[in-house]
């Protein structure tokens, strides 16, 4: 049945500021693929570590809400952004991770 004035669904507010924080770091992520301080020589988990480094603060300063979760909300933040972007793959963005938490453990 049509409903021309059915009400959209209204998202979560976490979930704005996470889709908000996921495009934030993407577009980050993007210029930091762009300038000197990516190497393409190096692993995907190295670059993605320096960069990391980078933003924790932006993110603790802009997305306190969301940095009050911990670490994991941070890096699945991250993970998405730069699967998003479409430079790498899920499956390669997900085998650095492993590599980072390797290396951190």
């Amino acid at each position: 049945m049509f409903r021309p004035f059915k009400k959209k669904r209204k998202l979560d507010p976490m979930e704005d500021l996470l889709n908000l924080a996921i495009e934030d770091f993407g577009v980050k992520w993007i210029s930091y693929t762009e300038t000197a301080r990516f190497k393409n020589d190096v692993p995907l988990s190295e670059n993605m570590d320096n960069f990391a480094k980078s933003l924790v603060k932006f993110f603790k300063n802009r997305y306190m809400t969301l940095y009050q979760f911990g670490r994991s909300i941070f890096w699945y933040t991250l993970s998405e952004a730069i699967t998003k972007s479409k430079s790498h793959t899920k499956s390669e963005v997900h085998d650095a991770l492993k590599e980072i938490e390797a290396k951190y453990v």
